[in-house]
């Protein structure tokens, strides 16, 4: 009789089990989770940091449709001042293929709400510049777009959502194939000041 009860208490917890969906687990979980996989106190304590990557652009053509080719060897190194809300972003982009190859180096400086470019970064005004060329002022859209990427790309964006958890909402995992990412809007009523 003992085996006969443990086997039909073993069914109906499986049977309930498979009749009600999972709980789901709760945006704020899923920050919790991410700032636990990085480190809390580390995180908590994060003032500065810097990171150095290597990336190039595929699929780029000089006609439309037409083969892509292997146009762009960039590295960068990105330095971030938390305490103080000031990065800096040193490119090297080597351009490969294009009518003209040639190697451009620049540093982004953002720091207080202001931002400037300290060498060639191959814009119309500076292609026939040198790497040592002046400082000069970022366009006010380019400095919007920098800042964008440094918040959204930050840490500390999940100490400032932890810290308020309205600003978060439910939503479905992403898939791609088999495999299912978790996900979750972010909605802040602060100001990204990161």
């Amino acid at each position: 009789m003992k085996s006969f009860t443990f086997g039909l208490a073993a069914v109906v917890a499986f049977v309930s089990a498979s009749a009600v969906p999972a709980l789901a687990v709760s945006p704020l979980d899923r920050v919790d989770r991410a700032i636990n996989a990085i480190g809390r106190v580390g995180l908590e304590q994060l003032d500065t940091f810097s990171v150095k990557g290597r990336f190039w652009e595929p699929d780029e053509s000089h006609r439309a449709g037409g083969p892509p080719l292997h146009v762009t060897d960039l590295t960068f190194e990105t330095t971030r001042n938390l305490a103080t809300n000031a990065a800096r972003i040193s490119w090297v982009r080597d351009y490969l293929v294009i009518p003209w190859p040639r190697m451009n180096s620049y540093t982004e400086v953002v720091a207080e709400g202001v931002g400037f470019v300290d060498g060639n970064d191959g814009g119309p005004r500076t292609a026939s510049l040198q790497t040592g060329a002046a400082q000069r002022p970022m366009t006010g859209i380019r400095l919007a777009a920098t800042t964008r990427e440094l918040q959204r790309t930050s840490p500390a964006l999940l100490r400032e959502i932890a810290k308020n958890p309205s600003a978060l909402s439910a939503h479905p995992d992403v898939r791609t194939g088999v495999n299912a990412a978790p996900r979750c809007d972010i909605r802040p009523s602060w100001p990204l000041s990161l």
